[in-house]
């Protein structure tokens, strides 16, 4: 007969592990991919050595939640941008909380495609002073 005591144990463990939460997002400043007032999923349990450039990752900074996308990874931390102007910043490993539960694959695809695309834009545009 097997001891289910072991079993729930691994199972609890591992629930503990998978946690999902709703977040509700505010601002402008990841649009128009993420939209003020929009709720969005995101798991708390993630491999920091999966992520990449242009992944959106939820982070703390001075007691508040940002979503952001990733612009550059080093071993200390995440440089961090936005999809609008804001200048990139450093964020070290312990503020990093969650990353997004993707839509789904074309939605990641398409997602930092017109991401760089503009950030290229924006870039024209004030090197032309339009």
């Amino acid at each position: 007969m097997p001891n289910r005591s072991h079993e729930s144990a691994r199972m609890q463990n591992v629930e503990e592990k998978i946690l999902i939460k709703a977040v509700k997002l505010y601002g402008s400043s990841m649009f128009p991919f993420y939209k003020s007032g929009e709720t969005i999923l995101c798991s708390t349990c993630f491999d920091k050595k999966k992520l990449k450039i242009g992944d959106c990752v939820i982070y703390d900074m001075n007691g508040g939640l940002y979503l952001h996308r990733i612009e550059k990874i080093q071993k200390e931390g995440i440089v961090f941008s936005n999809d609008d102007d804001l200048p990139a910043h450093f964020v070290k490993w312990e503020q990093v909380k969650a990353v997004p539960v993707k839509k789904n694959i074309f939605s990641d695809f398409f997602e930092k495609f017109f991401s760089v695309l503009l950030k290229k834009m924006r870039k024209i545009k004030a090197f032309l002073q339009i």
